[in-house]
């Protein structure tokens, strides 16, 4: 939304939360651009398929994990990969917020990350790839072998 309206950008959001997704189009209306952003009620990971997902979480709905079903309130979401949503396009910077489905995201991004187009990746990574059972380790190697480089954003220090 940011880069939406503060320089003009084209932007595609994936928000797989009916409710969010409302907040998202609510904003993209609010702000005026409806031109420039492309909203996907979905998911984004490694298939194109229907998944279970958390509900009532607020900010931290995600992907169900593997045994926690009966543990949460859950919806069926819509999945897709960003490569096939994006097609042909490449965008310049890429966030992802998927609360530590990031390596499936990306295993979904397979040429979206070879593109020399892509320059920059926004991902937090926090330890939560763990309960997926992933090793951030191992996905921080493979951006760093895709030639990213890790920065550490503080807005605090910022001058």
């Amino acid at each position: 939304m940011l880069a939406a309206a503060a320089v003009g950008a084209r932007c595609v959001a994936f928000e797989p939360c009916p409710e969010v997704f409302e907040w998202v189009l609510q904003n993209i209306a609010l702000n005026g651009v409806a031109d420039r952003v492309e909203a996907h009620q979905e998911a984004a990971g490694c298939s194109c398929r229907v998944v279970a997902f958390t509900s009532g979480q607020d900010t931290v709905n995600h992907v169900v994990r593997l045994g926690q079903e009966r543990e949460v309130l859950t919806r069926s979401v819509s999945m897709t990969t960003l490569d096939s949503a994006l097609g042909k396009r490449c965008p310049i910077l890429l966030k992802i917020d998927v609360e530590g489905y990031e390596t499936e995201a990306l295993n979904g991004a397979s040429a979206l990350l070879q593109s020399s187009g892509l320059c920059v990746l926004i991902m937090e990574l926090a330890g939560s790839g763990s309960l997926y059972g992933f090793d951030e380790r191992v996905l921080h190697a493979r951006m760093q072998e895709l030639g990213f480089e890790a920065c550490i954003y503080e807005p605090s220090s910022v001058a």
